[in-house]
């Protein structure tokens, strides 16, 4: 049974096929999807009225569709009931983030793609510092900053990824994996583009650790995330290493102003 909807349509710059000499640059990339659609349609021996009730479109719409104007989601639609594979205009690349991710907009933001290493403290030994490498880049859908970790120790592997939420006139920023119901958080500081280069990030994890088979406990620990270079030799240090090697000097001077300077947590303990 066929509905009726009041899809609104993107325009185009024409109501008339172009030439088929033309080259493809200048061809509408509406017309020759809906060319392909109407070329399928000839060989399936469809007619509109048949496709409007196979998908449950209205005529109106079908209509439209085959003379170029549609939304992305009318031609998945189309396509998925015709059993077909045809490509759709390329999307305008989206350059506000997601909602749901703080609504940033790229520009303010891509000073912070690139590569980081990221250090902690060890949850089952906090005389350990436990390194790993970090990428930042942006994603298209759904649009924002995701964030990429690589943490293999031993046959383990404890990498995450997700997106970065950053709302709106906050001097923090969260890297958050969302996974089947588990949460991880890192909520660090956000940095400006003149400061990426020589100021760390710094801040919390909150996460689980399995100290006992399955049994997790929340585990928390301040981190530093420090930009590197091209093939910066930092890079090397990646894994656990005793909080005394002289090479993460820096680290865990960074990790003390992390957890005395730029942030607070509040235990109990016994009176004395």
């Amino acid at each position: 049974m066929r509905t009726t909807d009041n899809e609104s349509v993107l325009p185009t710059p024409t109501e008339h096929p172009l030439p088929e000499g033309l080259p493809s640059s200048k061809r509408d990339p509406y017309l020759e999807t809906a060319r392909a659609l109407r070329a399928e349609l000839a060989k399936k021996r469809m007619t509109q009225e048949g496709l409007a009730e196979l998908t449950g479109l209205s005529l109106a719409t079908i209509g439209r569709a085959l003379r170029g104007k549609f939304r992305p989601e009318t031609l998945a639609l189309i396509t998925d009931r015709l059993g077909v594979s045809v490509n759709g205009p390329a999307r305008e690349e989206t350059r506000t983030a997601a909602a749901e991710f703080g609504s940033y907009h790229r520009d303010t933001v891509q000073h912070l793609v690139g590569n980081y290493l990221c250090a902690r403290r060890g949850f089952a030994n906090a005389e350990t510092l436990v390194l790993y490498p970090m990428s930042i880049s942006w994603a298209a859908d759904p649009a924002g900053l995701r964030f990429e970790e690589r943490n293999k120790v031993g046959k383990r592997d404890y990498s995450q990824s997700g997106y970065v939420h950053i709302p709106p006139g906050c001097s923090y920023m969260h890297l958050a994996t969302i996974d089947r119901g588990s949460v991880r958080l890192i909520t660090v500081s956000f940095v400006s583009d003149k400061l990426i280069q020589s100021e760390p990030i710094r801040g919390l994890i909150l996460t689980l650790y399995n100290p006992f088979a399955s049994n997790h406990v929340p585990a928390v620990s301040p981190i530093v995330l420090t930009r590197l270079a091209e093939r910066d030799p930092r890079s090397d240090l990646a894994g656990v290493h005793p909080r005394s090697d002289p090479r993460l000097a820096s680290f865990a001077q960074e990790l003390e102003i992390a957890e005395t300077q730029q942030s607070i947590i509040a235990i109990g303990r016994a009176q004395k």
